[in-house]
């Protein structure tokens, strides 16, 4: 399947191995293949790169709250985004927000310098997150009221994780 994606054909049995350089295939046989064939090999051979690398992607784990126990607040730290932390994503610098503590975990938002974050855990270098989203404020991320028991964090914010050295810590 795979090889098929990356631009072998033989899989449908239209044509054998293409070679695909934008607007055009060429066959083993050194036929050319017509420019919807060759588009269509080049999506082939996207989608597959991507499935691909989100196979290689670790599974997404929820950030949980409540682990300081019953009656504590549902995250017992906050803190910003560091200045100056983040990658260059276009005028300012952001930090980037993964699906798990994990390099390789898929990227779910970017994050400016200040961002107030409530931390609710941590696993290694790095730290569950919850933060607001467009039009909320983190008060309204229900993190600072007491909840029963450990569990997922459900919103209505956002949650993710970042690297410890991202964060200042305020309090916590």
């Amino acid at each position: 399947m795979l090889a098929c994606a990356l631009g072998l054909a033989a899989c449908s049995g239209e044509v054998d191995e293409a070679v695909v350089d934008g607007s055009q295939a060429v066959n083993s046989a050194g036929k050319m293949v017509d420019e919807s064939r060759a588009e269509a090999l080049q999506e082939s051979a996207d989608e597959a790169l991507t499935d691909e690398r989100l196979e290689e992607a670790p599974d997404p784990r929820p950030v949980r709250t409540g682990l300081a126990g019953t009656g504590a607040d549902a995250c017992g730290g906050y803190g910003e985004i560091r200045q100056g932390g983040g990658e260059s994503k276009g005028e300012d610098m952001r930090v980037q927000v993964r699906h798990s503590p994990n390099p390789e975990g898929r990227e779910i938002d970017l994050l400016k310098p200040a961002t107030p974050v409530s931390i609710c855990e941590s696993e290694g270098e790095w730290l569950g997150i919850v933060f607001a989203g467009p039009d909320q404020t983190l008060s309204e991320c229900e993190t600072g009221a007491a909840i029963a028991q450990a569990q997922d964090y459900a919103g209505p914010c956002r949650s993710g994780w970042i690297e410890r050295r991202l964060v200042d810590l305020m309090a916590g």
